[in-house]
């Protein structure tokens, strides 16, 4: 028995006239049309009679009299309805998509209400409503003047869910409003969580805390720990299960096809009977079935911090099948390329498939429940700042989708890029710095103490004067740092202020950086015994173009396949899945720069090919490129990928990094330019 603030105020003043008050008197009390208090009153007679609390009683030209008690009028009061949203939620949409969700029918004038709209106006949100729920699946059905959701339960789940990360994101910025005593922060919560929680969740917010202790107990009873936002994660979907359970009798409509197909034993299982066990969610039955397993899907989607228990440990890294197979694979053919040490890091192989399993299961389950905006700026700044190695792990991850049939996205793939720059930076050997300075002992060991809490990176093996300098061993000292001008190669030396201004530490971060990176790529060729081919030899000239008509993206990349088909370097299979991974994500790695890759199975010969568009075609989300590099290198038999490929990755960073060069590589008019700019490179 739920009533809105509509029919509040009416029963309120029924209860208060105690006796026979017409319709007409009702509409001028609380300014609405007496057509709409009839139909109200109707609601409510049925209602009052449904939960035999009393009833309603009405009279030809007397009106209506309210037949309650004192107990039946506080249970009405205390369960309603309140259409009217938090006020910070300024989205005009948003609130219409709250009233949809929460409410099972909704009428075209209280969706006005709720909107500050009249009905006219609010015909455009309306629209606009229906296209949002049209990426879930979602109908919007109207019966007569009123207004519901029509499709599957895991669908609606998925808006709910989108929907507060929408309301997450426009509250975060009003959460430190949070302080009258009405409102209050959640210990547990972040303040936009919070609210955004109690926007969607009213009814359900008197069992967050049971929530939130029953995933304490969770986390405790198993010796594991969960990210903060595989925590929200959980949180928003045990309270839609508390809210929404039994609404599905079909499986197909909740759980995820892929969960059905493959429901092995994991631990998850039984950690959701266990979640069931302690909250208001029903442990028999053919619906409660369902949610339990619903819940042990949520889990499996969720990313562990760290497992402590061995055994549980164990078990976790045993699904999906040939899990640890798979990454143990992705490391050693990322290790040929990036850095041996990756192999002898023993705690990166936990780590990477902690972190991809969930990906695995969120791509199969159609779970995602990353936070869309903020993990594009991850992205973006991924790119931006470890490009090749981006691109490294894009071209390794078809390991994994080779074996789960799982498409990841660039948003996956940004994270795991961090995850092998931790590893590769752990990795990394300290760069050995030698001081050089004639103000003596206070002096040196004051630059060698201040760099040293700036750059971890180094260790500081000889601290000297102009007139030692005879000491100095070149075998033992990567980088010489000076106060004073010294007559020593430029290339390993860096001379800096007495009191070491942020300028020279930014001077010498750079130099280490640029040591370490040489030491990778002198560690990359060691690996490969020098015989490395140049990436050069894969740019082709027949594959080298340079296109004056203007053309969409679809065309470009179909010309591209079809010159290569030709050439015998590609199966005809090619061009499909490359397009299958432009719908994908974006494969833009820079403003007007594309870089494009499709199945390396259906590779019948390495090659690079460049394309300079005259014209700029329009790719993903209306960006305008005008460079497009697609890469083909093919498997060998022992599934590894020709290793120069890194040569050319490490190329192409630097060249769309540096303005000058794309400046230059712009203004190449015709093949032959183009292809002889990109052989010069290194």
């Amino acid at each position: 028995m739920l009533f809105t603030v509509r029919q509040r105020k009416i029963i309120e003043l029924l209860w208060m006239v105690r006796d026979f008050i017409t319709v007409k008197d009702i509409a001028d009390e609380i300014s609405f049309s007496e057509k709409t208090v009839r139909s109200e009153l109707n609601i409510i007679g049925h209602e009052i009679h449904h939960h035999n609390i009393g009833k309603l009683v009405a009279k030809t030209n007397k009106g209506f009299y309210l037949d309650v008690d004192r107990a039946a009028f506080d249970k009405i009061s205390a369960t309603f309805i309140d259409h009217h949203i938090d006020n910070r939620i300024q989205s005009r949409l948003s609130r219409v998509l709250v009233m949809l969700l929460t409410l099972p029918k909704v009428s075209l004038q209280e969706l006005a209400e709720g909107a500050f709209l009249d009905k006219s106006g609010l015909k455009k949100y309306l629209i606009e409503a229906e296209q949002y729920l049209a990426r879930f699946e979602i109908r919007l059905e109207k019966c007569e003047t009123y207004y519901s959701l029509e499709g599957g339960e895991a669908a609606l789940r998925q808006v709910y869910w989108h929907l507060f990360l929408e309301l997450k994101g426009r509250l975060k910025r009003d959460a430190a409003a949070l302080g009258d005593n009405h409102e209050r922060c959640h210990v547990s919560l972040d303040d936009s969580d919070y609210l955004a929680i109690k926007v969607l969740f009213k009814k359900e917010l008197v069992y967050i805390d049971s929530v939130i202790q029953t995933l304490d107990k969770i986390e405790n009873n198993y010796l594991v720990h969960y990210t903060y936002d595989a925590f929200i994660w959980l949180v928003v979907n045990l309270l839609l299960v508390i809210g929404r359970q039994g609404r599905t009798r079909d499986p197909a409509t909740l759980l995820p096809r892929a969960y059905l197909e493959n429901s092995d034993a994991c631990p998850e299982q039984e950690m959701a009977m266990s979640i069931c066990q302690q909250l208001p969610i029903a442990v028999k039955g053919r619906c409660a079935t369902l949610e339990r397993h619903y819940i042990a899907a949520c889990l499996l989607s969720c990313e562990f911090n760290e497992i402590k228990e061995k055994s549980l440990r164990e078990q976790v890294i045993s699904t999906p099948p040939a899990i640890m197979a798979v990454t143990q694979r992705f490391i050693l053919s990322l290790s040929n390329i990036v850095s041996g040490e990756l192999v002898r890091d023993k705690s990166l192989l936990l780590r990477l498939i902690l972190l991809i399993r969930p990906m695995i299961f969120r791509i199969k389950f159609d779970m995602n429940h990353l936070e869309t905006e903020s993990a594009q700026l991850l992205v973006r700044q991924v790119k931006l700042s470890y490009l090749d190695l981006f691109l490294e792990v894009e071209y390794f991850i078809r390991l994994y989708e080779q074996q789960y049939a799982t498409p990841f996205s660039d948003n996956e793939i940004g994270f795991i890029t961090l995850c092998i720059k931790n590893a590769q930076s752990l990795s990394m050997k300290k760069i050995r710095v030698a001081i050089v300075c004639n103000y003596g002992i206070g002096i040196s060991q004051f630059v060698a103490q201040k760099i040293m809490r700036a750059i971890t990176q180094v260790e500081i093996v000889d601290i000297l004067s102009v007139r030692e300098l005879h000491r100095l061993d070149n075998n033992f000292c990567d980088l010489v740092v000076t106060t004073v001008p010294v007559n020593l190669p430029k290339a390993t030396t860096v001379q800096v202020n007495d009191v070491l201004l942020p300028y020279d530490l930014s001077v010498i971060k750079d130099a280490v950086k640029k040591m370490q990176k040489s030491k990778m790529l002198e560690s990359v060729m060691s690996h490969g015994n020098g015989t490395l081919q140049r990436f050069q030899s894969y740019i082709l000239p027949e594959m080298t173009f340079a296109i004056d008509d203007s053309v969409d993206k679809e065309t470009v990349l179909t010309t591209l396949c079809h010159a290569a088909v030709r050439q015998g370097l590609i199966d005809p299979g090619y061009l499909q899945s490359l397009l299958a991974r432009e719908k994908i994500s974006s494969t833009e790695i820079a403003p007007g720069v594309v870089l494009t890759h499709g199945d390396p199975a259906l590779v019948k010969r390495n090659f690079i090919s460049l394309t300079r568009l005259a014209a700029p075609a329009c790719w993903r989300e209306g960006r305008a490129c005008d460079v497009i590099v697609l890469v083909a290198f093919k498997k060998a038999a022992d599934g590894k990928i020709d290793s120069s490929i890194a040569g050319f990755y490490s190329m192409l960073a630097r060249l769309v990094d540096n303005e000058c060069a794309m400046k230059s590589l712009r203004q190449c008019k015709t093949p032959g330019e183009l292809y002889r700019y990109f052989i010069s490179l290194h």
